[in-house]
């Protein structure tokens, strides 16, 4: 009888602690979800401002290099992949109307110059 008693009283035990490390689990794995949608929120509104600075920037200057263009489209690409929004669309489109791409060997001169 007292060897019944103790192997419920074990099981009983385990059962307990199998619950607690279930209950950790899901208690990181629900913080982990919350930092990663924290993350991803901070890096669409680093990339938010990173392309509207850029954006208004090139739009005064009136010209932007090949190279910086392709950069701007790589960060608008990651932008719109993490759920950006439509105004820095709409900058980006009157940048590939509005500015002009030029040599980045002319504005190499031009600043030596």
């Amino acid at each position: 009888m007292e060897t019944i008693r103790d192997y419920w009283a074990q099981l009983s035990a385990a059962l307990a602690a199998a619950v607690w490390v279930v209950k950790q689990a899901i208690k990181r794995r629900k913080h982990r979800a919350e930092w990663e949608k924290a993350v991803q929120k901070a890096l669409l509104a680093t990339l938010h401002d990173r392309l509207l600075f850029l954006c208004l920037k090139y739009l005064e200057a009136g010209e932007i290099t090949a190279d910086e263009m392709d950069n701007l489209t790589l960060l608008h690409d990651q932008y719109v992949a993490l759920g950006g929004n439509g105004t820095i669309k709409k900058l980006m489109e009157r940048v590939g109307i509005y500015v002009k791409i030029i040599d980045e060997r002319s504005k190499n001169n031009e600043l030596e110059g």
